[in-house]
């Protein structure tokens, strides 16, 4: 169906900003229809799982029926003003006639034209290193003739629109004609990125570090094989590509189909640092990533699902100035910390999210199996417990700034945590190797950069004991990526090492379901 929807913010009404022409098939969510339009902001989404709130919009006119999963997320006065989640509806539901919705201001894209422009000359030529993770996406611009970072930055996968994990981006990606929109959104995003420091002709390579997933769908290459098993790949790396517009193209090393050239390019800078073997790499985002080098190299992943960049849950946002990122406890009960000590914070991080479990449990306000404990006895405690109230047929603990956690929040962070240390168990067990054998376990990724490797502990990703052997080197994936785009030997290394390396299918593993069942608790 075809449907025209005009947009406008919630505090001008009558000021239409944006005007719509959607074409897609009547039962298309309506967030996903409206996102994937370019015209949005991208956004952290849950994809329809009806939790974060972040695709909120007002109808003016006329609202279709609200659904009971938005009572949990409106006042009965918003629903009948018009608020509705849009990833709850549909296109048909909008109609024939010319719709008019209403979003929060900060959802429409801001004009580029008042950005400062750096470009450098147009002779002059750069290498880019990109990190295409299915959360974020993170880029260096090098100068080709120096190797010096000429620039860098970061921004929020567009693709997100179709959801929050791998899972959800192959189902869309399966169609042809949906795939190349995916690819075609990330792709501009990306140009757009770059453009105030220089323009994509000016590049002379870029170097991709992504999840097989994301680099099939950036290449827009069939994912069929990545849908269902047998898995298989349609690249496997250490391979110059084109795409039109674009510089050459190195693909570094796809082991598996679903180790991706992230992880591989995550270990260049770490066999740079001649480590004691055996050492464990980890990257953990909507998958947990591992690569074990020992007298052997071990690699695999595990899916996690987004809760541990803090999205899908009810008050998650990614890190930023003005979101939650610690939590202490104060004479007064909980205390939130955020960098932007002044500002009101927006949201709760990932990080944040741990420090507040490992807390709760610590103080016994949190049970190991992941249940609030309302009753205590020592007067501060008993004092954040009263903070414990029903909403929605669920408990939820209240939180300083309006913020609050839900039970369903805990019992997704705890999903995470048994996929987590299940994947660790029996990788360890394949590699035949215990953890007290490693020298250093190494976190990559924000997550690795900003958590606090006790919280891990405390929860249970790592067990008792093994903090103190944790080091973080931050974005292993764009620092390898970039040294690749300087260093052809550094290619045929990699390359010579990952072609021998044993890939793990560790979800297929026997008995890997029940142990993950038997890993739902915190702190065990």
């Amino acid at each position: 169906m075809r449907c025209q929807i005009a947009l406008a913010a919630c505090h001008q009404p009558d000021r239409v900003l944006h005007t719509l022409e959607l074409e897609a098939d009547a039962s298309e969510p309506l967030s996903r229809a409206l996102w994937l339009s370019g015209k949005l902001r991208p956004r952290a989404l849950c994809g329809g799982l009806g939790q974060c709130g972040r695709c909120r919009l007002r109808f003016l006119g006329k609202a279709p029926a609200w659904q009971s999963a938005e009572e949990a997320v409106f006042s009965q006065a918003e629903l009948a003003m018009g608020w509705r989640l849009s990833c709850r509806h549909s296109l048909g539901e909008l109609g024939d006639s010319p719709c008019v919705l209403l979003l929060p201001a900060t959802s429409f894209l801001q004009s580029k034209e008042a950005e400062p422009v750096t470009k450098r000359p147009a002779c002059e030529k750069f290498l880019l290193a990109l990190d295409l993770g299915t959360t974020s996406v993170c880029w260096q611009l090098l100068q080709a003739k120096t190797g010096q970072c000429q620039a860098q930055g970061q921004f929020l996968n567009p693709q997100a629109a179709v959801g929050s994990d791998v899972v959800s981006r192959l189902a869309y990606a399966r169609s042809p004609s949906q795939r190349q929109r995916l690819a075609t959104l990330v792709r501009e995003a990306l140009v757009q990125a770059i453009a105030c420091h220089a323009d994509i002709s000016q590049l002379a390579l870029l170097v991709l570090a992504a999840n097989t997933a994301m680099a099939e769908i950036f290449l827009d290459c069939d994912v069929e094989g990545l849908c269902a098993a047998p898995y298989r790949l349609g690249h496997k790396g250490h391979e110059w590509l084109t795409l039109p517009n674009f510089p050459p193209i190195y693909l570094p090393p796809l082991p598996g189909p679903f180790v991706g050239s992230d992880v591989t390019c995550g270990l260049v800078p770490v066999l740079a640092e001649a480590l004691p073997k055996p050492w464990l790499l980890v990257d953990l985002g909507t998958n947990a990533e591992f690569a074990l080098m020992g007298d052997e190299l071990f690699l695999a992943s595990v899916p996690m699902g987004p809760a541990i960049e803090g999205i899908g849950m009810r008050c998650g946002q990614l890190a930023a100035s003005d979101v939650i990122t610690s939590f202490d406890l104060g004479p007064w009960g909980l205390v939130a910390q955020c960098p932007n000590a002044s500002a009101c914070p927006r949201g709760i991080s990932a990080t944040g999210y741990l420090r507040l479990l490992s807390l709760l449990l610590r103080t016994g306000l949190l049970s190991a199996d992941g249940h609030f404990q309302t009753t205590q006895t020592m007067p501060i405690l008993r004092k954040i417990s009263e903070q414990f109230l029903q909403s929605a047929g669920s408990l939820r603990l209240n939180l300083p700034h309006g913020l609050f956690l839900e039970a369903r929040d805990v019992e997704e962070m705890l999903k995470v945590k048994a996929a987590f240390a299940t994947a660790l168990r029996f990788l360890l067990a394949a590699a035949g190797y215990q953890l007290q054998d490693l020298s250093r376990i190494v976190l990559a990724g924000a997550l690795g950069s900003h958590g606090d490797p006790s919280d891990l502990e405390t929860l249970g990703f790592f067990p008792l004991g093994t903090a103190s052997k944790i080091v973080s080197y931050g974005n292993t994936a764009l620092a390898g990526a970039a040294r690749l785009a300087l260093s052809e030997s550094l290619r045929e290394t990699l390359w010579t090492l990952c072609r021998k390396a044993k890939v793990l299918s560790l979800t297929e593993e026997a008995g890997f379901q029940s142990s993950f069942v038997a890993a739902m608790r915190f702190g065990t």
